[in-house]
């Protein structure tokens, strides 16, 4: 894995180093001067500005320790400085790619395994990462997607080659076996020592001084689960030592692993190079003796040793593309059997080792904050070769990554590699748009490309896919009327919602419907007025069904905007919205304070609602909805109790038996008062008057006050509660009497009460008459006088005037309803 690559030929103390002293003359570089003879000048490049926070910063570069990624960053570095005009800033080396993925984050230590500092993180200062070997670390790629999906960074996919290790051998080696004796050993077969003599072409164990490599005892020949695994695998079990449950690599000469096709004799065998505690040891170890290769293994002492002794040294080595520390020697490559997943998933490494797709890898954010980078960088597709030329430059002239990269770029044949990775500047991607950078404002066209580039759509405006001669691109365009858009770099606007509109473009928000309007639909320009005599109770009504006839009206058409309002009638109440539907329910959609409602004292029927009748007193009507009666009262307006009862004053009570003797004792008791009276009032006549006359006429007097008293409460006023029943009580005199179960004595019909009522004047004066008649078939002393008789239904006439007055009068003395009736 690219971790366990060093920079050339340093041990990490010295590579930090030399990194620091690297990037210093980078910086001295690009501040001092430019590249490109048409670059950017640095006072006119621009930082990335984050639309959600305001904030503006560097585009920030995160670099690998290895060399190639050096050259690659500065490659990368003069581009979007020089060319796409965006200050950068360096934000740290990592030494494993995983570090890079960490930082693209946003964690605050990306290079502190067990803390990366990534929690809380919203916004990241690391956008960029060339050279990520992202195949060698798909599980923490994936935990990263997982754990942090809003932060995590995004894969533009492969720059151009793939990174691998593998067995390499100088190039002059394969020339010289050619031309010998036309041996190929570009593959592994023409090392098979069954076949061909491969060894006489490297130098042999002996060659190498025991100083300069590490002891067996030092190397994964001590790992016993490899070289068991070894062993079963390979059946080779004189290739390892057993020693009690341990099992080691077999060690030979202090320093080399020898494979059984030299085992027994030494000088047959060529070496494998490695550093290290021994890199790949095994899956060499796998291959050798699987195909008869006469190879022995044997690890560098130390990092430097291992970049020099393949130079001073013929064998082969353990190495990795792309990396500047062999290419001098002009490496060649051995071709084993193609990649076997299965088998390497177990351990069995004897095909060729898999490919690991170097890539690109960016901050989630880079789309939004320069969509133009992100174009470049996926253009970006650079063979290995053009790296390993850059690698080799800076081999031979000693010179920075900076100089290197930058005479690369100035180079015309590589000018048609990078050329074709610059994006085009009018090449809008979605949640941008075309931005004139002269006159300041979007613009629909790119005719003219001296001053354009792309810009986030502000508020107000969407981006809107554009389609010329030049292929597609974003412009951001206007919210039309009806939509608005209060974020910036939208893909699209929204809609009004019910009860909004906007009569203008490119507007952050929407406007309320005012009182009076409602709108029913998304994505208006206007409002819609309520018909003539509605309105709403408030602004922002989404349906017309919000329209209600106002306060003191009343609908009687089918609502909405089919609402008829008419004026409330008297003795009801209608607020707001109020409708006949409404009145009948008892419900109202508003709540039950806008519930239209008959007023106490009054009545209608369901069938005609809006008739109202004006009731005699509030206790008979209570109001409320329509065809309520108080008390058990029925008829229109509440005037009647049903068949069998009667009215007690607050409610139709049952007739009961003792209510008829009642009425039959007080009939009889009235008439026997009459036949009285006539000997009461017909006294012999003195000057002085008697106790008697006194009386009676105290009496007559009396019974025409209080007969006058119940002619007042008969008035249709509202008197105050606690003199209606002081009133009531006298109204019995004026024969209004219907309190008094007189129903039950003469029927629930109110005209055949009527008749009774006013019956009884001519019965009393009859049953004076039947008196004076039936008188004369008694004695003498109590025959009634002729005179007398008169003077008595004289006497009768004269109290009785006031209540035969108010009797006959009662069905003249009606008033209007409010209905008209």
């Amino acid at each position: 894995s690219q971790s366990d690559q060093p920079l050339v030929g340093l041990e990490p103390p010295q590579r930090r180093t030399m990194i620091a002293w690297l990037l210093c003359l980078q910086l001295v570089a690009v501040a001092g001067a430019t590249c490109l003879p048409d670059a950017i000048p640095a006072e006119n490049r621009k930082n990335l500005t984050n639309p959600a926070t305001g904030q503006s910063y560097p585009l920030g570069m995160w670099i690998g320790g290895w060399a190639s990624s050096f050259i690659n960053s500065e490659v990368a570095r003069i581009i979007l400085q020089e060319k796409i005009g965006f200050n950068v800033r360096d934000m740290g080396i990592g030494y494993a790619t995983v570090d890079g993925f960490y930082a693209l984050t946003g964690c605050a230590t990306p290079e502190t395994i067990g803390d990366r500092g990534c929690d809380g993180v919203s916004v990241t200062y690391t956008h960029v990462n060339v050279e990520a070997w992202t195949g060698g670390y798909q599980p923490e790629w994936d935990a990263l997607q997982i754990a942090y999906p809003d932060m995590a960074p995004i894969n533009l996919g492969n720059m151009g080659y793939n990174g691998k290790t593998s067995f390499f051998f100088p190039s002059k080696v394969r020339d010289e076996a050619w031309e010998t004796e036309g041996l190929n050993l570009d593959f592994f077969r023409g090392y098979n020592i069954s076949w061909h003599d491969a060894a006489k072409y490297f130098d042999s164990p002996k060659a190498f001084d025991g100083a300069t490599l590490r002891p067996c005892n030092e190397t994964r020949l001590m790992i016993t689960s490899a070289m068991k695994f070894y062993a079963e695998l390979t059946g080779d079990w004189d290739g390892v030592e057993i020693v009690g449950e341990e099992v080691y690599g077999k060690c030979f000469d202090d320093h080399f692993w020898y494979p059984p096709a030299c085992r027994s004799n030494a000088s047959a065998c060529f070496v494998w190079l490695t550093a290290g505690n021994g890199w790949d040891m095994e899956g060499t170890m796998q291959k050798t003796t699987s195909y008869h290769i006469p190879m022995a293994a044997a690890t560098a002492k130390n990092w430097t040793l291992f970049t020099q002794l393949p130079k001073i040294k013929t064998s082969w080595f353990y190495w990795w593309v792309p990396d500047p520390t062999f290419l001098t020697l002009s490496p060649m490559e051995v071709i084993f059997p193609p990649y076997d997943k299965q088998a390497w998933d177990i351990g069995d490494k004897r095909t060729q080792a898999t490919t690991t797709s170097v890539d690109i890898a960016v901050s989630r954010d880079l789309h939004i904050l320069a969509p133009n980078v992100q174009n470049f960088l996926e253009n970006w597709e650079i063979p290995m070769a053009e790296v390993n030329k850059m690698m080799m430059d800076q081999i031979n002239t000693g010179e920075d990554a900076y100089q290197v990269a930058c005479r690369w770029l100035q180079d015309n044949k590589s000018q048609e590699i990078w050329t074709e990775w610059l994006p085009d500047t009018s090449k809008c991607f979605p949640q941008f748009g075309l931005w004139n950078t002269n006159t300041q404002e979007f613009v629909a066209d790119r005719q003219d490309k001296s001053f354009l580039e792309c810009r986030a759509c502000e508020s107000g405006r969407f981006s809107e896919k554009f389609k010329d001669n030049d292929g597609d691109t974003y412009i951001c365009t206007l919210c039309p009327p009806g939509t608005s858009q209060p974020s910036g770099a939208a893909l699209q606007c929204e809609p009004c919602l019910f009860g909004e509109f906007q009569d203008k473009s490119g507007q952050t928000s929407c406007k309320r419907c005012i009182i009076g309007e409602y709108q029913d639909q998304k994505g208006q320009a206007r409002c819609i007025p309520c018909v003539a005599g509605t309105t709403t109770l408030g602004d922002g009504r989404p349906s017309v069904e919000d329209c209600g006839c106002i306060a003191g009206s009343i609908d009687i058409g089918e609502g909405g905007n089919k609402s008829i309002c008419n004026a409330c009638p008297e003795g009801m109440t209608c607020p707001f919205s109020s409708s006949e539907h409404n009145l009948l329910n008892g419900t109202a959609k508003n709540g039950p304070d806008f519930v239209p409602a008959i007023v106490e004292g009054y009545y209608s029927t369901k069938d005609k609602a809006l008739q109202v009748f004006k009731c005699r007193n509030r206790i008979q009507c209570p109001g409320g909805r329509p065809n309520t009666c108080g008390g058990g009262l029925q008829v229109v307006p509440c005037a009647e109790c049903p068949a069998g009862q009667t009215w007690s004053g607050s409610s139709c009570d049952q007739c009961t038996a003792w209510s008829l003797i009642f009425w039959v004792i007080s009939t009889c008791a009235l008439f026997g008062f009459l036949t009285l009276a006539y000997y009461l009032l017909t006294s012999q006549v003195n000057a002085k008057a008697s106790v008697m006359a006194t009386t009676g006429m105290s009496f007559g007097m009396t019974v025409n006050l209080l007969q006058s008293v119940g002619i007042v409460g008969m008035m249709t006023v509202e008197w105050p509660e606690h003199l209606q029943g002081f009133l009531a009580a006298f109204k019995v005199l004026l024969l209004d009497i219907d309190n008094y179960s007189f129903s039950c004595f003469a029927g629930a019909d109110s005209s055949l009460r009527y008749s009774v009522s006013v019956s009884f004047f001519f019965l009393g004066q009859a049953w004076l008459v039947l008196n004076y008649f039936g008188s004369k078939l008694l004695p003498a002393r109590y025959r009634w006088g002729g005179s007398k008789a008169f003077s008595t239904m004289g006497q009768f006439w004269q109290v009785g005037f006031s209540t035969m007055s108010t009797v006959s009068l009662a069905p003249l003395t009606c008033y209007t309803h409010t209905n008209g009736l």
